[in-house]
């Protein structure tokens, strides 16, 4: 088979993220769309000061440390666009995972990886069935934003490394420089801006910053195959950075927008941070040494769910490991050995460290979510999607280390990689499948995990197709498992008012308000069922409770107004 032209592969990678995910463009939204999405004022009503003000879930009355708002900006434009068809979601979401996927491409081409390799890693992150969570899925839609921008910063700033290389050695002539010095100020405000961009899309965008210098320092040791490159730069990197100006004004740019953006996040715009969302005496929230032996563990769950996709959902969890001295560890420490002697002989061999970037590219994103600082869960699978990246990038120096360069090349189309990718181009559609339906999707969840949670969601599905008795069990389930869960509560509340059941609606929500107090659409049931049962003083008193937790005196007064002309 012959090269293809750049054009025409990024063609064939888009042609490639169509074939998975085209096909079911059509599934529902549900889970956290709601309160991201479809109940999300901010987004319905494109509020764009709340939206960069506030926090992303705001719109939808439930505060949170999530600070999202290019992404709640682009759910912005898509109900501006499509109102509440799930078509244009999925299809941004497409449409993002491809332009991802052609973007990972372009930076790997600046890394020197030859076109059949790079083309290979690329088609492995568009097709494989971990990423349908978050292609498939619209909330997650934040992955691949952060992802684009991301690539796109790193692609501009190997692209100005290459540039300041050919203008320190080969322009000499004043109008060549001046050229080459306008062309690196722009690759600079790229490599800066999207950084920023990708921040401002989700949180995780700021491990972007280590892609950047793990980047810088790959293309620094790639340099070495040739003597002409030998000779412009030495072994030590103060006189690399000295020699490249731009390149390293551009990562000490990104550790100043780091700064300032958790500065930012603390200071002004004063989030509901949640340093440690754990309880007192949790082991987990406790310990440091717990998180990160845990983590370890999480790793090779990682590296099983990358090499062998199987029984994939969403709410996944694993037990923690209260002992660094585990086989977890030991495994951790045995990987960490081999792959560093594996990426020395790849080096030695090939003079490009791809081992040793894969790994450090695979870690460095997944510190966000390591535990190092405990955030509400131990392991996603939507957290795999960038650094699965750095796990292609490891298999294909493995295999460069074992065979001959010219047997590779060939070796991209033997039936061992075509078998596995339509493999996992099955396994894709399947998720796909199962993620077009949230009965479907919350029934399959089940078969691996009982939680509260997910019975509450399978319950509103129930309810929204008017399947009031399967949806009364499903809550009655879920607080079986946490009667402690507000939600569920006031769900079930909802349905017995939907019957007619008002002395059961009533002690729900009271239930409901028992746990959270400030859960406004209990206030608002239990309005409700006093309207319902004309229980006049019980409403206005609950109106008096909603203004003392904080009710404008405005929406006070259209309440009782609604409150009366319903009495009428």
């Amino acid at each position: 088979m012959p090269t293809l032209s750049t054009p025409k592969t990024l063609l064939l990678i888009f042609l490639a993220t169509t074939l998975i995910y085209l096909p079911f463009i059509n599934s529902s939204l549900f889970w956290d769309d709601e309160q991201f999405i479809y109940s999300n004022q901010h987004v319905k009503q494109f509020a764009l000061k709340e939206i960069f003000s506030e926090s992303t879930t705001s719109g939808a009355g439930e505060p949170s440390n999530y600070y999202r708002p290019l992404t709640t900006l682009s759910f912005a434009v898509d109900h501006l666009l499509w109102g509440l068809n799930p078509i244009g979601y999925h299809l941004t979401n497409l449409l993002l995972h491809a332009g991802a996927g052609m973007m990972l491409y372009l930076v790997l081409k600046q890394l020197k990886i030859i076109q059949k390799p790079a083309l290979l890693i690329t088609l492995l992150f568009i097709i494989h069935p971990i990423q349908t969570e978050t292609v498939s899925y619209a909330n997650s839609r934040g992955d691949s934003l952060f992802t684009l921008y991301g690539l796109m910063g790193l692609w501009c700033l190997l692209k100005l490394l290459k540039t300041q290389q050919q203008n320190t050695k080969e322009f000499s002539l004043k109008m060549g420089s001046v050229v080459m010095q306008l062309s690196s100020n722009s690759l600079v405000l790229g490599a800066i801006g999207f950084y920023v961009l990708s921040i401002l899309s989700k949180e995780i965008g700021l491990a972007v910053m280590g892609l950047y210098f793990l980047s810088v320092i790959y293309w620094w040791m790639s340099c070495f195959r040739d003597q002409s490159s030998q000779a412009l730069l030495t072994n030590k990197l103060s006189i690399f950075f000295k020699k490249y100006s731009h390149p390293t004004l551009t990562l000490a740019a990104t550790v100043l927008i780091a700064s300032g953006y958790l500065w930012l996040r603390s200071g002004p715009l004063k989030f509901q941070e949640s340093i440690n969302p754990y309880p007192p005496g949790h082991p987990y929230g406790d310990s440091l040494l717990v998180r990160l032996s845990t983590f370890f563990k999480v790793i090779f769950i990682y590296l099983r769910l990358l090499i062998a996709p199987l029984q994939l959902h969403m709410e996944r969890t694993t037990a923690l490991v209260l002992s660094p001295f585990s086989i977890w560890t030991f495994g951790v420490i045995a990987l960490t050995l081999t792959t560093t002697f594996l990426g020395y002989r790849e080096y030695k061999r090939c003079h490009q460290p791809l081992i040793w970037f894969g790994s450090f590219w695979f870690l460095v994103m997944l510190i966000p979510v390591s535990g190092i600082v405990p955030i509400n869960d131990i392991l996603y699978e939507h957290w795999l999607y960038l650094p699965s990246v750095g796990f292609w990038m490891v298999m294909y120096g493995l295999i460069r280390l074992i065979m001959k360069p010219e047997r590779l090349v060939i070796s991209f189309f033997k039936y061992p990689i075509t078998i596995t990718m339509l493999i996992f181009v099955v396994l894709s559609w399947r998720q796909n499948y199962l993620w077009s339906d949230p009965i479907r999707f919350y029934l399959y969840t089940l078969q691996f995990n009982q939680t509260p949670r997910v019975h509450n969601n399978l319950a509103m599905a129930y309810a929204d197709r008017n399947q009031h008795q399967l949806a009364l069990e499903q809550y009655q389930k879920a607080i079986e498992l946490e009667a402690g869960y507000p939600q569920v509560h006031n769900n079930l509340a909802n349905i017995y008012a939907h019957l007619g059941e008002w002395e059961k609606a009533k002690a729900s929500y009271q239930k409901a308000l028992e746990i959270n107090p400030s859960l406004v659409q209990s206030h608002l049931g239990l309005i409700r069922v006093f309207v319902e049962t004309e229980e006049v003083k019980l409403a206005l008193n609950q109106v008096q409770l909603m203004k003392d937790l904080g009710l404008s005196e405005d929406d006070a007064k259209r309440l009782i107004i609604e409150i009366n002309a319903a009495l009428d």
